[in-house]
């Protein structure tokens, strides 16, 4: 009974944290679906580019300050520290999108910005919450923004509702709930750098390495529109929106796999572990994958609407890149676990030429087909990277493979 008992415990905290994730992913397929099917595939291409402002200011938080306290389990500094630095930062890059979208007429990006601390604070509340021990709450969190949207979307499909209209409900109500959750916590809202020398400086060191990886992704994709037409961004993304429940169990396995390779006590754990997780998970999106690249284009224009006739062009090969991206994710997180911020920016920095020249190319040459095929090959080139650069590690024995109750700053 006691083994039973343990067992089912020990699968609460991943099914709990898979859930979050997936509420919140059904929250933004809605928005994403409602969209495509109510804009052309340039107007899809445009809403993209405020999704992508959001994506990049989230994540800059989450790779600066939420795995941080994932990987170390300090919670102190997550409720405090960690939390006033994501206000300061999401203020700040909110600004500047606002700005951005008066100066240059694009409504999307201006509720973005005037949303984007709100959003931030929802992240790093979910993220940490749902990897520490409060999953529950990051569900509960999850299904009130999921049910808002969701109501939105149903009035989009009988009556006339604008696009911008329903991004707007999106962006606001989660803004608005991430605040009253962490007032409701007591996390400070008040904007300030409060970190001490050692978490700061990993802090710079692993939100630079997300800038120039994953901010580079996002300019490449802000670049297609220039070198080929708005449609190829259009339907790179809508290829995204229907791979939707691959993203899902990546989003779900980067803070479990992250938090559980930092609780191993000895390298063999970790080495074991790294080797499980590295034929599971890229075996379990490729299972999703597939089907979806397989399913008839009657459904893909039901779901989809115009977008998926560009769509259709892109997702087998954002497939491949997403079992890629799996590979990689485990790379990272023993990256991280290890404290190796250096050396992920220095590999992360080496990519972004490489990636403007064969995205941009395929997508000059050949448009959303080739935009993703080059998105795919830079997916596999990185993961091949990211594994040389571990086993460089393990070698060299730079770093140890303790657990980090002694902070590891960037030493690689």
């Amino acid at each position: 009974m006691a083994g039973g008992m343990a067992l089912l415990a020990s699968f609460r905290r991943p099914f709990l944290s898979a859930s979050a994730n997936a509420v919140s992913s059904v929250g933004n397929l809605l928005l994403a679906v409602s969209i495509a099917r109510n804009s052309t595939a340039e107007g899809f291409g445009i809403f993209s580019l405020a999704f992508s402002i959001y994506v990049i200011t989230v994540g800059l938080c989450r790779a600066s300050f939420t795995e941080d306290s994932l990987a170390t389990h300090d919670a102190s500094t997550a409720r405090s520290a960690g939390s006033s630095a994501v206000v300061l930062v999401s203020l700040l890059c909110g600004a500047i999108a606002a700005a951005l979208g008066f100066a240059f007429n694009l409504p999307y990006v201006i509720v973005a910005g005037i949303a984007m601390p709100g959003l931030a604070i929802y992240e790093h509340l979910r993220v940490f919450t749902a990897n520490m021990g409060r999953a529950v709450f990051a569900v509960a969190q999850d299904a009130v923004w999921t049910a808002t949207v969701a109501i939105a979307f149903l009035a989009s499909l009988v009556t006339s509702v604008q696009p911008l209209v329903i991004f707007s409900v999106w962006a606001i109500s989660g803004a608005l709930i991430g605040i009253l959750q962490a007032v409701h916590v007591g996390m400070k809202l008040f904007p300030s750098w409060s970190l001490c020398r050692g978490t700061a400086r990993t802090a710079v060191a692993f939100g630079a390495q997300y800038l120039v990886g994953s901010g580079a992704a996002q300019l490449v994709i802000a670049l297609m529109a220039v070198v080929s037409n708005a449609s190829v961004v259009g339907g790179v993304r809508a290829a995204g929106t229907a791979l939707a429940p691959c993203t899902l169990l990546l989003s779900s396995a980067r803070g479990l796999i992250m938090t559980r390779l930092s609780r191993l006590q000895s390298e063999k754990n970790v080495n074991v572990r790294a080797i499980k997780y590295s034929i599971l998970l890229p075996a379990s999106v490729a299972s999703l994958a597939v089907p979806i690249a397989l399913i008839p284009s009657s459904l893909g224009f039901a779901v989809l609407g115009d977008s998926w006739l560009e769509a259709s062009k892109a997702i087998p090969f954002i497939g491949g890149e997403l079992i890629f991206s799996a590979l990689t994710i485990v790379a990272f997180a023993l990256h991280r676990v290890k404290g190796a911020g250096r050396r992920c920016l220095t590999i992360e920095a080496f990519m972004v030429p490489v990636r403007i020249a064969i995205v941009l190319t395929g997508a000059f040459y050949f448009g959303t087909r080739g935009a993703a095929a080059g998105m795919m090959a830079i997916s596999g080139l990185g993961a091949a990277l990211w594994w040389k650069s571990y086993f460089s590690i393990r070698r060299r024995r730079e770093l140890g493979v303790t657990t980090r109750k002694a902070r590891v700053v960037t030493t690689v």
